[in-house]
């Protein structure tokens, strides 16, 4: 299941969210980032110099990717890098409800589902 859904999700789009662009350069206004291209405050204010997430988020020295990110799925990049799937199914029973990259929000709760209908599964 975990590899279909990570095969479904649009990394590109999800990764570019996350980053921090001049909305004078080249790569503003990509066709790989699937949502509105928004100007952030910080350069509509006279900062030409500011650097925006695609979303409108002003970016600041010291911002991680948690913070760049719009989706707030949690763990550390929020949802907009792409987990690694070993270190995830190692998760799922060493350390059930808690989820270091998630695909999607409420990952936590099913995959204590899965683990527990596993679990009930075994004779």
């Amino acid at each position: 299941i975990l590899i279909f859904i990570k095969w479904s999700i649009n990394w590109n789009s999800r990764m570019l969210s996350a980053t921090c662009i001049s909305p004078a350069s080249d790569g503003w206004g990509s066709v790989d980032y699937e949502g509105e291209w928004r100007v952030c405050e910080g350069y509509s204010n006279g900062y030409y110099n500011a650097m925006c997430t695609p979303w409108g988020y002003t970016c600041q020295d010291g911002d991680d990717t948690a913070t760049l990110c719009p989706l707030d799925y949690g763990g550390t990049g929020d949802g907009c890098q792409p987990p690694n799937l070993i270190t995830t199914l190692i998760s799922i029973a060493l350390s059930p409800g808690n989820v270091d990259e998630p695909l999607s929000q409420g990952q936590p709760q099913v995959q204590n589902l899965l683990l527990a209908g596993a679990g009930l599964s075994v004779p």
